[in-house]
Parts: structure tokens; C-alpha cells; sequence
């Protein structure tokens, strides 16, 4: 998807101030639906003033107060969606709640027929903030399915009151009564009719029907539209994460399962994916540093256009920085393990753990070698996919803005494997490195075992890939990403001294620690990475779309 040319993107505009107006009057709703379905449900007083002092008896004045309860739960859901910045929900609202106040004021003109028609002008004022508007190309299906189940509601309702008829204490007269009926049932305004024995629950199971039906026609008209489909050839992604990504991030943009944002230069780009109601981009951008701002704002009108949270997940010191000052918030969530492979050693106490796991491996008779992506032939990359399938045992595949997704694909022919087999040839573990252009520097993009091999296999194959990459001029590897390894490593107060014991306790359930000290043996510098997020109401549906893109909710809810 390309960024608009001549969109109006204002990275100066506070992020939430979109927000209030909508939260605001969605409450307000809520509050005059609210009073409606009250007024509806408790007696009245005998008399009244106003319309119904003199034709409290006309039918059609009856009709309209009958109108009170499914106007007033209609505006309860409609508020709803109307705090959601819903376009269709605004014109619906404002229709309902001139139809509200005109039934009011039969009653005679009072504050409340005031409050309901100053509303609705309110509204209409301030109708530029109800900015998610319905796909156009949608609209004929909208209204075609929203008919569809309007009349689905009527026929089951006729079919019922049908079957329901010998039980009746007032004859139907025929099917246009039946029909009456059940319109009537199913706007809960009650029917003249009365159901005993088997048939006196009609009129509860009619309602629940046209209240089933409202709701079903409400989420068509007022649903949150999908992404717009204009897919970024991932031929050009591959040529700006050549050019622009020295991040040792960017080459997972690769991913075929990403969406991407691309500027009007065509030369920087944004990768995410709509998870959770999220927009959750992966990573800092890719391209000229300047146009990151732009960039993160061109985002955030895209995903208030679509009705969405923003957030980022592994994202830089620097756009970290960027986002604070847009008006965001970010929070630190782990650190990248960088090796440099130089002055990486297996001399030392430190290492010894290591040190021992290599020459175990070596003496059950594993071997590793380094081979070019582009190198493998199809029966070759086959035994790989057969090792990765084994090594993750029936669980899917994991990682959004740090792993890739596939060893497959042409955009995948400059990256490097590292396998290790056993005595007999066969493939027992491997690493995927991905370079970083730019930079002389690979990240990993996948660590796969085989369950029969011995835990130190990994050790083996991690000190290979440090001593061969590095011989290719590979001065840094990127490994697993740590999550919260700062509170674990060096707690800076006594909050992330406690976020370091919850780390530790969680470890069954994520392995969280795990990782940090598999990580930690190799000696690396630490790189922090952030989550960047909306508001602080917005963290905990940022949070869980994070988790979910990345394969940890999945993983822990199957513990």
C-alpha cells in the first residue's frame, strides 16, 4: 500500500484529541438510549401533558410511545459504535435521536426533548471526527446481507406465530395478522394477540429474534472497514531493504505475510500487519532516516481512517524518540543480542558451558556446514522444511518482527544457512541468517533442533556460525531477541527489580529467562528495542496484538 500523495498527515496533532469527541458523545448516547429504555419499561403516569392530554388515544400516537424500548436499545448499541468513530453509526444516531425527541415531546416539550435535539446538532457539528467510514465497493453487500437478514427475521417470525396460531386467546385473522404480529414482536412492541400453553413463549423468542437481527444489521452497517488491498511488489521492498536497511531488522520485512506503507518517494517503508484491532507495524522503518516522522505519521492517519490502535513492536532507540515526540508513548520490552565475531572466544571460565557443549558435539560426531541460500537445490531446502517441522512438533511457526515465516522464496537467495549433522549425513539442526545491507552484520532468522539431539547441539552450531560468518567478513551476529533482559541482567529501581522476579516466574510459561541466558553465554552487547503504543488505555490491546503477532499468547495459553 503506497501513502497517499497530498494526504493531510499532522504529526504536531496529539494522538488521542481524535478520540475525545467520539468517547464523549458515544456516552451520551448511551445516557439518552438509556433513559429511553427506562421510560419505556416503567409505569407511566395517567394523563400527561402536551399531544397526549388531548390524543393520548390516537393510534398512531400510541404507536410512536410504543417506540420508546427498541428506540432506546437501538441507541444503546449505536453509542457503541459511535464511540468508535463509525461514519454510518453518526447518520444512524442522529436519525434516531430526532425520532426520540419528536416522541418525547408528545409528552410536552421539556429538557429532555432539548438534550436529545442539541445532541443530534452536535453531532452533525462535529461529524469530522467520526472519520471510519464504510469500503464504497462494500456498500451494495452491506445493504444486500442487512435485507437479507431483515427478511430471514420476519419469515422464521411468520413461520412461528404460524405454528403458534391454535394457541392464540384472540384469532389471528389470517396471515396479514400473523405478519402484524410478528412485526410487532419483533420491534417489541408488543401484538394485540395473546399466546398460552405451548405457544406462550412466542413472544419472548420473537423478540430475541428481532433483537439478534437488529444487532447482526448494526455490526454490518457500522463494522470497522478492512485494510485497503494494494500490495507493495515484494520485488520493490527487496530493493529498499537493500539499499536502506542497515537495521539488523530489516531484512524480515521480507516476510510474505506483511502488509507495507510505503512513502510517495517510493525509497522508505513500513511493514505491518492488522492484528487484534491494532495496525501493528514490525519494526523501524526502512529508508533515509528523514522520513521516518513522516512516515510514523502517515500511519497513524491510516490506521485512525481505518478505526485502529497504532502500535510498534521492536522498535529503535530513534523511532522510539520520533514517536515520543508525536505525541506517543513507548515502553521497554527486551534487548537484541549482537555478537561481534572478532573478538568472540571460546577461551575463558565465562565460556565454559560452551566451551564443553562443542567438544561434546564434536565427539558424538557432528559436523557443520555454511551454505548459501541460493546454493540449495529443492531436495536439499525439502530435508531442511522436514527438520524445521520436527523441531517445532505439530506447534506453528513463530515470530513477526524478528524471525522469518518460510526458507522459501527468491527474496531469500543472498541469506545463509548453517546446518549440523550427525555421523550419517543427516540434518540434525540449523541456523537462517539474513544479511544486513550496508552493514556487515546477519541476523538470525531462524534456530531449529531436532527433539532426539542433545541440548548442546544449539551451543555447537551458534559458535560454527560466529567462526564461519566471521571468516565471509561477518563482523556481527544478531541472535535471539531477550525479552525484558534488562530487568533480569541490570535492574535500574526497585519496579524492574520486581519485573525481574515476574520474568523468572513466567519462564515455564514463555521462557523468557531461558533465552536471556542461552543469549547471555556468548558474551553480546545489548541493543534495546520498544513497544511503541498509542495512550495508556491503548497498552493492554497493543500489548496482546504484540503478543499474538509474535506467537507468545498462542504459547502461553498451550502451556
Amino acid at each position: 500500500m503506497d501513502w497517499v500523495p497530498g494526504a493531510t498527515v499532522r504529526a504536531d496533532r496529539p494522538l488521542h484529541a481524535g478520540r475525545i469527541v467520539p468517547a464523549i458523545a458515544g456516552s451520551l448516547t448511551f445516557v439518552v438510549g438509556l433513559v429511553n429504555v427506562m421510560a419505556a419499561v416503567t409505569p407511566q403516569p395517567s394523563g400527561g401533558g402536551g399531544v397526549l392530554r388531548h390524543a393520548h388515544r390516537v393510534p398512531g400516537v400510541v404507536a410512536a410511545q410504543n417506540l420508546e424500548l427498541p428506540l432506546g436499545l437501538a441507541l444503546l448499541v449505536g453509542a457503541v459504535y459511535l464511540s468508535r468513530r463509525r461514519r454510518g453509526a453518526l447518520w444512524t444516531i442522529v436519525g434516531l435521536l430526532v425520532v426520540v425527541g419528536a416522541i418525547d415531546s408528545l409528552n410536552g416539550l421539556d429538557v429532555d426533548d432539548t438534550v436529545t435535539w442539541a445532541l443530534a446538532a452536535a453531532l452533525v457539528v462535529t461529524r469530522d471526527a467520526f472519520c471510519v467510514r464504510a469500503e464504497p465497493d462494500a456498500m451494495p453487500r452491506t445493504a444486500r446481507l442487512a435485507a437479507m437478514t431483515a427478511l430471514a427475521a420476519v419469515a422464521a417470525g411468520w413461520l412461528l406465530l404460524a405454528l403458534a396460531s391454535p394457541w392464540t386467546a384472540v384469532p389471528l385473522g389470517g396471515g396479514h395478522g400473523e405478519l402484524r404480529d410478528d412485526l410487532g414482536l419483533l420491534f417489541l412492541l408488543g401484538a394485540p394477540a395473546h399466546y398460552r400453553g405451548p405457544a406462550s413463549p412466542a413472544p419472548y423468542v420473537l423478540g430475541a429474534i428481532g433483537v439478534v437481527a437488529f444487532l447482526r444489521i448494526a455490526w454490518l452497517v457500522c463494522r470497522r472497514p478492512g485494510p485497503p488491498v494494494s500490495p507493495v511488489p515484494i520485488e520493490d521492498v527487496a530493493r529498499i531493504v537493500r539499499s536502506y536497511g542497515t537495521d539488523t531488522l530489516s531484512a524480515f520485512k521480507l516476510r510474505t505475510d506483511l502488509d507495507h506503507l510505503r512513502s510517495p518517494c517510493g525509497e522508505a517503508l513500513l511493514s505491518y500487519r492488522v492484528i487484534a484491532g491494532v495496525l501493528l507495524v514490525a519494526g523501524d522503518p526502512v529508508g533515509p532516516p528523514e522520513t521516518f516522522p513522516a512516515l510514523l505519521a502517515a500511519a497513524r492517519e491510516r490506521a485512525g481512517s481505518l478505526g485502529l490502535r497504532l502500535g510498534v513492536i521492536g522498535a529503535g532507540d530513534e523511532l522510539a524518540a520520533h514517536a515520543r515526540a508525536a505525541g506517543m508513548r513507548s515502553i521497554y520490552i527486551g534487548d537484541e543480542a549482537i555478537v561481534d565475531t572478532a573478538s568472540f572466544t571460546l577461551e575463558g571460565r565465562r565460556i565454559r558451558k560452551v566451551r564443553q557443549s562443542v567438544r561434546r558435539a564434536q565427539r558424538n560426531g557432528y559436523t557443520v556446514e555454511l551454505a548459501a541460500h541460493s546454493s540449495l537445490s529443492d531436495p536439499e531446502l525439502a530435508e531442511l522444511e522436514a527438520l524445521c517441522v520436527r523441531a517445532r512438533d505439530g506447534a506453528p511457526e513463530r515470530g513477526f518482527s524478528m524471525a522469518l515465516e518460510s526458507l522459501r522464496g527468491e527474496h531469500l537467495g543472498s541469506s545463509w544457512l548453517v546446518v549440523a549433522r550427525d555421523r550419517e549425513g543427516v540434518a540434525r539442526g540449523l541456523l537462517h541468517f539474513t544479511p544486513t545491507h550496508g552493514r556487515a552484520a546477519a541476523s538470525l532468522g531462524f534456530m531449529r533442533r531436532d527433539l532426539c539431539t542433545p541440548n548442546g547441539l544449539t551451543d555447537f552450531l551458534v559458535v560454527r556460525a560466529i567462526e564461519l560468518l566471521g571468516e565471509r567478513g561477518v563482523g556481527e551476529l544478531s541472535l535471539n531477541f531477550a525479552a525484558f533482559g534488562r530487568y533480569l541482567r541490570e535492574p535500574g529501581s526497585r519496579a524492574e527489580r520486581l519485573a525481574g522476579r515476574v520474568v523468572s516466574h513466567g519462564d515455564r510459561f514463555l521462557q523468557l529467562e531461558s533465552l536471556y541466558r542461552f543469549n547471555r553465554k556468548f558474551g553480546p552487547r545489548w541493543i534495546p528495542r520498544h513497544l511503541v503504543y498509542e495512550s495508556f488505555l491503548a497498552l493492554p490491546r497493543t500489548g496482546i496484538a504484540a503478543m499474538q503477532a509474535e506467537g507468545q499468547l498462542a504459547a502461553m495459553i498451550g502451556r
